[in-house]
């Protein structure tokens, strides 16, 4: 073929081509994303939401199920998940395979702009997103050890400095922080001072929202100035709230710390979380789907020196669970691995060519062939993982065999007298076809691989287009490339054969075909010899030949019966994830389970870390766990070993269910159960569904396939409910608003004002003291004023009241205080404005909770 001719003619020109190629390869090479397999994880984006107080049932009505309607008209959605806790929501969208995140991210924020005049306005409820699976492994734990800085200023520090720097990394897509919350000014009531000066818990939240106002000041002209004005609307501290007056009672000043204790604490005073047994802060950082890992771990890493010139004294930042450790480690096993193949390649060739020749010439196109592979790499969207280097690893056996094929074809023309320009043109042109057929051959083999549907397909396209890109570089460095280089090295060697002949003469026909030709044709002579010897034994032998054709088919068929079936092989990352759940378990209980979990970890010989913290989102019943194992190379147990054996080592509680696993890096799903096998249960009645959950994960546990089953649906636990007369409540004036507000400022953790400041901003949580909360009789003791009767905060809808004559002017008169509080205390900036008195004057008529409403012990148990 001309082509042929013009390369093995030009040989300067032709090593500048393969130079060039192998340049493009390395320069493609830091630009390839590094993980441990290719991107198959669904386009996730996460969406959460706050309502401080809001039960389970009340997130989901009022919260998940706005947001989930708008979400559900995106177009592309194919999984969406929501899980409502107390006070929190969390909806996970899965978009269809190949769906650009980017477009996908801004239809969800299109979604949750029009859900907003569906949800709740209280403080600190606005959804936002993160283009992030929340239920996937960290690429990155971090543990933030406080020293002796107080864990709410530590958050305050690392929420608003060290967090936005870390989501600043490429391909980061969401930093989880965990361990303990903002600081926030705590007010705790006492229900029964309250009582005592005749005071609604709204009045008091009515008096903080006035506390602090973010309205627009303007300015004053004069002459040829302008005057801004300054004012300390703003209470940043405890101290600035206990002397506030609240209420005036017969004349005299009810003032905060007469009915409450104010604290400078933090917003959630149940969140907790610990590192290898230690109060610390946590920070779970997540990539984005296809980010490079090796590459996010690396700039996060790089940061920490940074981060910690900004920690306070005594604070410090250590590496709990550096997933790209595990990449590495398998990335350098299988580099390993092709190295040994290029090699072991190499030493087929010269035992069986004896030809330092062929060997030479293999020895440099085989690397060459896959470095300048990794350019249409780059160029095709593939990176380095394992299952790219598996495909050059088993490419590596054909590119030698190519090269073999034209060496030695090339090497037989020159047998025959050829010269040796004659030989590697002749020999190359008229292998050539046969190296297209085998090229076209394989890619028909391995192409089908990659154009299969699903998640499957798209886990082996990587693999199958690497493939098809190295056999088709081969293909033309073999037709290109191996004939000049052949052609060189054959010129070399003859050079030095002629040298040697000049001082130790040989006989001409030694000469005209060299001493390579002739060891190469003498080895042939053996190997042909064993080959022949081989042969013979088998046609002496027909009858015992032709059975090893159905003997392996009948092994093929056993061992194919015996093999498990799984989509996926198992995989050990390093960690195994787990917790406790205790239905209706204290605080206290929780710590004491989750620390002794967290022991029995440390004890284990295969765990090096252990992050643990409490799941205030499901209440104070739920700790998490992360255990991050040692090295491999340790000789360590799998992570599927270390949970069983730390299960096993917990033992049985009937008050509480201890689970561990060992995730997987492939997200099928969307949801907590992603890594593993998950029953979707659904039905009309929502009531229905628990029972059958906990029925369905009881069956599962008698079968020993399965070692971790974990519901997302838990038991009710122990519980109040309140059953209002209706009735009674408006004939006193009391509304189920009311009911519901003071039921909220009492227990729920109420955002009652928001402190604006240049950090940021910080809430005053309302809420009663620790010890009314520790015993449900307390509820007997709470007190509704009817002065907050009127509809406000979330509720959108009117308040009909309907009352009697003998109470129809009071109620007409504590009405329209209550609409005229409203409208002050709205005109103060308040977004959740609370229909109490700012500052109470009068005597107020309050009316205990158990009159209007029947406290009664909720099932523990579903029917």
């Amino acid at each position: 073929m001309k082509f042929i001719a013009w390369f093995v003619r030009r040989p300067v020109a032709t090593l500048l081509l393969l130079l060039s190629v192998v340049l493009s390869g390395l320069m493609a090479l830091p630009l390839l994303p590094v993980s441990d397999l290719p991107d198959v994880d669904l386009p996730v984006i996460s969406v959460s939401a706050s309502n401080a107080g809001g039960s389970p049932e009340v997130m989901a009505r009022t919260v998940a199920a706005p947001l989930e309607r708008h979400l559900g008209s995106i177009a592309g959605v194919t999984q969406m998940m929501s899980s409502s806790t107390r006070g929190e929501t969390s909806i996970s969208l899965g978009f269809e395979l190949g769906r650009d995140l980017n477009g996908a991210a801004r239809d969800v924020e299109a979604a949750i702009r029009a859900a907003r005049r569906d949800l709740p306005t209280t403080p600190g409820s606005d959804p936002s997103y993160h283009r992030a699976n929340p239920n996937a492994t960290p690429v990155l734990i971090l543990a933030v050890t406080p020293g002796l800085q107080s864990m709410a200023k530590l958050y305050d520090l690392v929420n608003t400095t060290l967090r936005p720097m870390l989501l600043q990394v490429q391909g980061v897509g969401d930093v989880t922080l965990m361990g303990s919350s903002a600081p926030a000014v705590r007010v705790e009531m006492n229900p029964l001072l309250f009582f005592k000066y005749g005071i609604g818990f709204e009045d008091l939240r009515a008096a903080l929202a006035s506390a602090n106002a973010h309205t627009p000041k303007g300015v004053i002209d004069m002459g040829d100035r302008r005057y801004q004005r300054a004012v300390n609307d703003q209470a940043e501290h405890a101290d600035a709230y206990r002397d506030m007056v609240i209420a005036y009672k017969s004349g005299r000043p009810i003032r905060l710390r007469d009915v409450a204790t104010v604290t400078d604490s933090m917003q959630d005073v149940n969140a907790a979380a610990f590192f290898d047994g230690q109060p610390a802060l946590t920070l779970m950082v997540r990539a984005q789907p296809g980010a490079n890992l090796v590459g996010i771990a690396d700039a996060v890493k790089a940061r920490l020196p940074q981060l910690r010139t900004l920690m306070p004294p005594g604070a410090d930042i250590a590496v709990a669970r550096d997933g790209s450790a595990v990449i590495r480690s398998s990335l350098h096993h299988t580099l390993v691995t092709l190295l040994a193949s290029c090699i072991l390649a190499l030493a087929v060739v010269w035992v069986f060519l004896r030809s330092w020749t062929a060997s030479v010439a293999a020895a440099i196109i085989v690397p060459c062939c896959l470095i300048a592979s990794l350019g249409p790499m780059h160029l095709a969207g593939f990176g380095l993982d394992n299952l790219s280097l598996m495909a050059l690893t088993v490419v590596t056996g054909l590119v030698v065999d190519d090269a073999i094929v034209v060496i030695e074809n090339i090497i037989r023309m020159r047998e025959r007298g050829l010269s040796v320009d004659e030989a590697a043109i002749a020999g190359a042109s008229e292998v050539a076809f046969t190296l297209l057929s085998i090229t076209v051959s394989v890619l028909a083999v391995f192409l089908p691989i990659g154009l299969a549907s699903g998640l499957t397909g798209r886990l082996f396209r990587e693999f199958a287009g690497t493939v098809g890109i190295a056999v088709a570089v081969s293909l033309v460095l073999s037709c290109v490339v191996t004939p000049c280089l052949t052609a060189l090295c054959m010129r070399f060697a003859e050079g030095k054969d002629t040298r040697i002949d000049e001082e130790h003469p040989t006989s001409a026909e030694d000469h005209s075909h060299g001493v390579d030709a002739a060891d190469f044709l003498d080895h042939e002579k053996h190997s042909g010899s064993l080959y022949r010897r081989i042969l013979e034994i088998c046609l002496t032998h027909p009858g015992k030949t032709a059975l090893l054709l159905p003997l392996t088919l009948l092994v093929g068929v056993f061992l194919f019966t015996r093999m498990p079936r799984v989509v996926f092989p198992r995989q050990d990352i390093g960690i195994v994830s787990g917790g406790s759940r205790g239905s209706g378990s204290s605080l206290v209980q929780t710590k004491e389970r989750l620390e002794r979990f967290s022991r029995v970890l440390l004890e284990d010989p295969a765990v090096s870390h252990v992050i643990a913290y409490l799941d205030t989102g499901e209440g104070s019943s739920h700790g998490m766990v992360f255990a991050t194992l040692r090295d491999l190379s340790t000789g360590r147990a799998s992570g599927t070993e270390v949970a069983a054996r730390v299960i096993a080592r917990m033992g049985r509680d009937i008050h509480v269910e201890y689970h561990a696993q060992a995730p997987g890096n492939i997200m099928m799903r969307v949801g907590s159960n992603s890594s593993g096998v998950s029953y979707i249960l659904r039905s009309e009645d929502d009531r229905l569904l628990g029972p059958a959950t906990q029925k369905l994960a009881k069956a599962l546990r008698h079968h020993p396939e399965f070692t971790d089953v974990d519901p997302d649906v838990d038991p009710p636990g122990q519980g109040i409910k309140l059953a209002i007369d209706r009735d009674t409540a408006a004939r006193v004036g009391v509304t189920p608003q009311v009911i519901g507000n003071t039921l909220s400022d009492a227990l729920g953790q109420t955002t009652a004002s928001v402190v604006y400041t240049t950090h940021g901003q910080y809430n005053v949580v309302l809420t009663v003291e620790n010890r009314f909360r520790r015993d449900p009789e307390i509820l007997k003791q709470f007190w509704i004023s009817p002065s907050g009767g009127s509809a406000s905060g979330s509720s959108a809808s009117n308040t009909i009241r309907v009352v009697t004559s003998a109470t129809a002017s009071t109620t007409a008169s504590t009405g329209a205080t209550a609409f005229r509080n409203q409208i002050a205390n709205s005109l103060a900036g308040g977004a959740n404005a609370s229909t109490g008195s700012a500052v109470a004057t009068g005597a107020e008529t309050l009316v205990p909770l158990s009159v209007v409403a029947r406290i009664t012990p909720l099932s523990t148990r579903w029917p």
